[in-house]
């Protein structure tokens, strides 16, 4: 939630904007903004595993009915618009300025809509039983056997042992067909092999 964030974040810069120029302070709304877009995450058609960490080893292939716990993120909605909105709010000139946007009106603007929510839900449900969606509605988790999940993201899951014993099943990289690949951000439990233990 990238924009959320530039928009908190310029909600505590404005206390001390009255002491910035008009032209300095868009310089760093647009810089933030631009910023934050830049790093917000494309949709997830094909994405392959990072470089391992040196405290990561490659065991082997995960065994077929070994389950998996997968979260698949949701792309949020109206992006531009909120984009918009953070520079309206922080221009000393708009009519808008100050009128900061309070978290509730910016998770309502953002939320994934109704037609991605279902299509993401028919996709994973053809290959697992049941799905768990987070309070928000923008992230939804299954379990399933590594051999359905390979099947379903297109891809070949291998154990990664980390050095203190720790063993997590990753994939070396994933597919997503395109109409489902548009509705999400990124797939988690699949190609990010953590720094340290934390899973």
């Amino acid at each position: 939630k990238v924009l959320l964030l530039a928009h908190t974040l310029l909600q505590s810069v404005s206390c001390v904007s009255r002491h910035m120029s008009r032209i300095t302070l868009l310089s760093c709304v647009i810089a933030v903004a631009l910023a934050l877009l830049c790093a917000a995450p494309v949709a997830a058609r094909s994405v392959s595993l990072s470089k391992v960490p040196r405290d990561w080893t490659l065991i082997g292939q995960v065994e077929s009915e070994t389950i998996l716990r997968l979260g698949f993120a949701l792309k949020q909605q109206n992006v531009e618009k909120l984009q918009q909105i953070l520079l309206s709010v922080s221009d000393p000139d708009s009519p808008q300025y100050g009128h900061f946007l309070s978290q509730h009106s910016a998770d309502a603007l953002t939320h994934p809509s109704p037609q991605a929510i279902g299509d993401v839900h028919s996709f994973l449900t053809a290959f697992a039983d049941s799905v768990s969606w987070n309070t928000a509605q923008d992230i939804v988790y299954i379990e399933l056997p590594a051999r359905i999940a390979m099947r379903m993201l297109r891809t070949r899951f291998h154990v990664y042992e980390h050095t203190t014993g720790l063993r997590l099943g990753r994939g070396r990289a994933y597919q997503l067909p395109d109409e489902i690949a548009e509705r999400v951000s990124f797939v988690s439990g699949t190609t990010r092999v953590p720094r340290g233990r934390s899973a």
